[in-house]
């Protein structure tokens, strides 16, 4: 055989071997996406692990970023692959995602935040945090959606994080994209946290504290968190319908539900908005418990009273609001509506405001 005959026959091989490999980022690496050496292959079923030579492909089963000391940036246009080719995302062990202004990430058919417990003596969280660009959620084997805090069943509670406070988290809505958004499922433990107003997040369908039908063996906890500042806060918006606190499924699996709020500046005037479902469907149960900074948790039912406190550096400033599933002009939005004293407060700490530009 001549040299030429075995080095195209090798090529051959090796590009069969890594057709449907999984891509790792190298470990405990600090860099961009767009660095080609940070990536490894899994490749073939014996699990050999070699270069990828290559940035990650519709070639890929899984792109995983993991292992505690691992930090990946994304801040370019990541292309698109076949809508055939999508596969799935995931960033575990301690390892974090940074999207940034300029990202723009819609390949992937489903991304797990916090995923494979057990594998690393239970030190299976994940974190993402976006500041801007696109994730756009997109339909191919896997059918287009989020997992936040995934355990996958397993005996070891899977963490999953995911924070967002500029850019765009959406799905596509023509290729039919679940869009689903589910905040811990299978024993997982998830939580999404809106900073502030400069993001924006629009999915079809939000899951807090599990699927339906999709519960592991104990306890799924969703967490749904938003920090309010002078401006207010951009809503969650839902095309189709929002399930929380989905309970005891198969008998022997549970979830629990919890609201977090905190104030970073004085809140602005009026109601405040925190998930919008923009079909007719009703909001499907109430969170177990809503959680304030520097204030005692209360019960999540319909018109629970909720105190929101900000510490300006001199003071506690409280607000009071009464929370509501039933808000907006659809009637199905959760919503936090002022006291009458609280509007009274608003509006002298605006008519300061407005002397101290003057």
């Amino acid at each position: 055989m001549n040299l030429k005959l075995s080095s195209v026959l090798l090529l051959v091989g090796f590009m069969a071997s890594v057709a449907c490999a999984d891509f790792f980022w190298e470990p405990n690496a600090v860099d961009n996406w767009t660095v080609v050496n940070n990536w490894n292959l899994a490749a073939g079923q014996n699990g050999t692990t070699q270069k990828a030579l290559r940035l990650p492909d519709g070639s890929a089963n899984n792109t995983e970023i993991r292992y505690g000391g691992s930090d990946v940036t994304v801040n370019t246009n990541l292309g698109q692959f076949a809508s055939t080719a999508t596969r799935r995302l995931r960033v575990y062990q301690g390892a974090t995602l940074e999207i940034k202004d300029g990202a723009v990430m819609q390949n992937y058919g489903w991304i797990r935040s916090g995923d494979k417990a057990g594998e690393d003596s239970g030190q299976s969280a994940g974190y993402i945090v976006q500041t801007g660009g696109l994730v756009k959620m997109r339909k191919g084997p896997d059918s287009g959606k989020i997992t936040i805090g995934d355990a996958s069943s397993n005996t070891v509670m899977a963490e999953g994080k995911y924070t967002i406070s500029g850019g765009t988290l959406t799905y596509e809505t023509t290729d039919g994209a679940s869009g689903e958004l589910w905040l811990g499922d299978r024993m997982g433990k998830g939580r999404f946290v809106v900073q502030g107003n400069g993001g924006t997040v629009k999915m079809k369908t939000l899951f807090v504290g599990g699927n339906t039908g999709r519960l592991g063996t104990g306890t799924t906890t969703g967490i749904l968190e938003f920090q309010i500042d002078d401006s207010g806060i951009s809503p969650v918006k839902i095309d189709s319908k929002v399930v929380i606190d989905t309970g005891m499924v198969g008998g022997n699996s549970q979830s629990s539900s919890n609201l977090v709020l905190s104030l970073t500046a004085a809140p602005p005037e009026g109601n405040i908005m925190l998930v919008e479902t923009l079909s007719a469907t009703a909001v499907i149960n109430t969170f177990d418990t809503v959680s304030s900074q520097y204030n005692a948790d209360v019960a999540g039912t319909e018109n629970a009273r909720i105190c929101l406190t900000y510490f300006d550096g001199t003071a506690y400033n409280n607000y009071y609001y009464h929370l509501t599933y039933k808000g907006g002009t659809g009637g199905n939005d959760i919503m936090l509506t002022p006291e009458p004293a609280t509007l009274v407060l608003l509006g002298l700490g605006l008519i300061a405001l407005r002397r101290n530009k003057r």
